[in-house]
């Protein structure tokens, strides 16, 4: 005798083909529009300065940005904090994350298959309820084993746009961790660079105190003998006092700044090493790449992020719609149940089944319909979100634009200051040789000279401070994780 027969292969196949003409509701992800200006600042021109770097429009910012600074000790930190800095280790976890979640939103689209084997020791009331076993025994052994596979069908998109939503969530991942590579990157050349810049000042102001404290002893050698009032003493001390009251704020700049570094890294503060650094190691980048405005959009990972999370609410709105839909699922299984584990499949002993199942919500009163609500609401906030992005998107190389205008002006004129002290300095020293003035003169102008240095150290130092922020507000490329 033929029994019937379910053929698991053929029914899943049926599956895959039934739900190809499903239909996907929700809207369509769509590129967000954003402002595109022609430029990034009202009147964009290049600094003026022998020494200042040329903006290039044509060109956007290639990857490793920070080899224009020519500096090997420079390359070499950025090179160690991208490799062993923990919060990239944190981020690329969350990328992982957010892919193994997405894969997982693909599977539950496709048919389930599970095998299942249930043994179980029985007594059954003989002469109570029937049928019985054919050998009549109260006590026995069974041995059931089938094969499931269930399906629900996608009519209205709600899995593909669930895989939609997941596959977003993985943009978002993998963009923030672009974005923290990028701004590691900037963080560890910046602080290394201030790093330089205050080393240098520490010494000029430790120059200075000296210089001071020398005044002070000759005012007071005159004072003694008559030739200097008590004021010159006091504003001698004062002057003296002001310049050691400046040195603990640097050293402690330059503490705080080592221990930063330290970290950025991937080291404990004080396994950090003092990085031998100077101002003459590095060059300043004679030409900017900043390209196009138009293209400000697609480099930035932030604001490529905030795109990738509009997707992912277009898509949760197309999950929430389809909530409200039917829902349709259909199951079967084919097994064997039997006393003796080799009979579990015998003529007799086999079963089958094939059922469907059809959900309609009726009434949740309004629970469906706020959800989709919120999600539509989710999505106006995302869109918000992202427009706000690219405005300060806009804003940041907008104000680095200019911070580095206004650097050149003042890196100019406190070159010129600087120049012009050293002149009166030499002037000072040549009249003390020549005996026409005395040693306080000259110190003084010593003095002056140290502190023109110091302003324009300075200077000097916001201008490759601002470059970097240039470089990030850009979205400065950064070589893709081998």
């Amino acid at each position: 005798m033929n029994r019937p027969s379910l053929d698991l292969r053929t029914l899943a196949a049926s599956l895959l083909l039934m739900s190809l003409d499903a239909c996907t509701l929700g809207p369509d992800y769509q590129t967000q529009p954003g402002p595109l200006p022609a430029q990034y600042v009202r009147t964009q021109a290049s600094p003026s300065g022998d020494s200042t770097p040329r903006l290039d429009d044509q060109h956007a910012p290639a990857q490793a940005w920070w080899l224009a600074f020519a500096s090997p000790q420079l390359n070499a930190l950025v090179r160690s904090a991208l490799a062993h800095n923990p919060s990239l280790a944190s981020a690329q976890a969350a990328l992982s994350q957010a892919e193994e979640n997405a894969a997982a939103q693909y599977s539950s689209t496709l048919p389930q298959v599970q095998a299942s084997y249930t043994p179980s020791r029985q007594r059954y009331p003989l002469g109570t309820l029937s049928p019985t076993l054919n050998s009549n025994a109260a006590v026995y052994n069974l041995h059931t084993a089938q094969v499931s596979v269930g399906y629900v069908f996608d009519l209205f998109g709600s899995n593909h746009r669930g895989v939609e939503a997941a596959r977003a969530a993985v943009d978002i991942q993998a963009e923030q961790l672009q974005g923290a590579r990028e701004s590691l990157a900037a963080d560890t050349v910046s602080t290394a660079i201030n790093l330089a810049f205050l080393q240098e000042q520490i010494r000029l102001n430790q120059a200075l105190i000296d210089d001071q404290a020398e005044v002070l002893r000759l005012v007071e050698q005159q004072a003694q003998l008559g030739y200097a009032s008590g004021l010159d003493v006091a504003s001698a001390r004062n002057n003296l006092a002001q310049a050691q009251q400046a040195l603990p704020a640097l050293e402690k700049l330059w503490h705080q700044g080592q221990d930063l570094l330290a970290v950025l890294v991937g080291t404990l503060p004080a396994q950090g090493q003092k990085w031998p650094l100077q101002p003459q190691d590095l060059k300043l980048p004679a030409t900017l790449p900043i390209g196009l405005p138009a293209s400000l959009v697609q480099r930035r990972p932030d604001v490529r992020a905030a795109d990738a999370a509009v997707h992912e609410a277009s898509a949760q709105l197309g999950v929430a719609i389809a909530s409200r839909w039917p829902n349709i699922s259909l199951s079967a299984a084919e097994g064997g149940s039997a006393t003796n584990f080799g009979s579990m499949f015998s003529s007799g002993d086999v079963f089958w089944n094939i059922t469907g199942n059809l959900t309609q919500p009726l009434f949740d009163f309004g629970s469906l319909k706020h959800r989709q609500r919120a999600a539509q609401a989710a999505l106006t906030q995302a869109q918000a979100s992202y427009r706000s992005v690219v405005l300060y998107a806009f804003a940041n190389v907008a104000d680095s634009l200019q911070a580095l205008q206004d650097d050149t002006q003042a890196y100019e004129a406190a070159e010129h200051a600087e120049q012009a002290a050293h002149l009166y300095t030499q002037h000072s020293k040549s009249q003390f040789d020549a005996g026409y003035s005395n040693r306080i003169a000259w110190l003084s102008a010593r003095v002056a000279e140290r502190q023109a240095s110091l302003t324009r150290l300075q200077a000097q130092s916001a201008r490759y401070l601002d470059t970097v922020a240039l470089d990030l507000a850009l979205g400065g490329a950064c070589p893709p994780t081998p």
